[in-house]
């Protein structure tokens, strides 16, 4: 496994931590959402925790109606990932380019020297 990978990986586990701790405590919390909360964490678990991808998908199989949703969700935060990393990644830094600033109206430049 590559670094990079590994990297992403602990950062997966990490989040879908935290989000199940804020979804724990959004149980007993009125500002928080907690069961959405929960689930966003298990979803994010999911793609590297073998033990909670096999138990959403009994819960998936049990409740088709919200599986669908589920789904939904799973792909938005799956495009939202790939931005992120992609936000992140050595290929987008070297591609880009320092554009030069747009000349300011009014302003003349003065010679240099």
């Amino acid at each position: 496994m590559t670094s990079k990978r590994l990297i992403g990986k602990v950062l997966r586990i990490t989040v879908g931590i935290l989000l199940l701790l804020v979804g724990i405590a959004g149980l007993v919390l009125p500002v928080l959402q907690g069961l959405l909360t929960i689930l966003l964490g298990l979803v994010v678990l999911s793609y590297d925790v073998p033990f909670v991808h096999r138990r959403l998908e009994r819960l998936k199989a049990r409740f088709p109606r919200q599986a669908k949703l589920l789904h939904k969700a799973e792909a938005g935060l799956a495009a939202r990932w790939k931005k992120f990393a992609a936000f992140f990644s050595r290929k987008r830094r070297a591609a880009s380019s320092p554009t030069p600033c747009p000349p300011v109206k009014g302003v003349k430049k003065e010679p240099a020297g």
